[in-house]
């Protein structure tokens, strides 16, 4: 199973199974829709993945860079932000309907 910071809310069973999401990273999701222009936009980026990656494995700067410039052409919408964080926060914890799922590994 894959578990990610969206998939486990506050005060869930999901988060008494799994680690809640560092706050720099919450803080880092946040940091890019407050970014003024296109250079702040992808610095922002950049700073919130270095926060995703840890220590542990190297940070390839100049992918993570690149990915920052190509998301920000396509479309840089910090409204839309805004309105994912909303849906996370209302809908229902999906822990046990994800646990429910019985496929094949690829």
């Amino acid at each position: 199973m894959i578990m990610t910071p969206c998939g486990a809310k506050r005060g869930t069973e999901a988060l008494k199974r799994f680690s809640e999401p560092a706050p720099q990273a919450l803080e880092g999701m946040l940091d890019k829709t407050r970014a003024g222009d296109r250079k702040a936009a992808v610095t922002a980026h950049v700073e919130a993945w270095r926060s995703y990656n840890g220590p542990r494995f190297p940070f390839d700067e100049r992918w993570v860079r690149q990915c920052g410039e190509y998301t920000y052409a396509r479309s840089y919408d910090p409204a839309g932000v805004a309105r994912h964080f909303a849906a996370m926060i209302h809908s229902p914890d999906l822990l046990d309907a994800q646990e429910g799922i019985r496929c094949p590994p690829l």
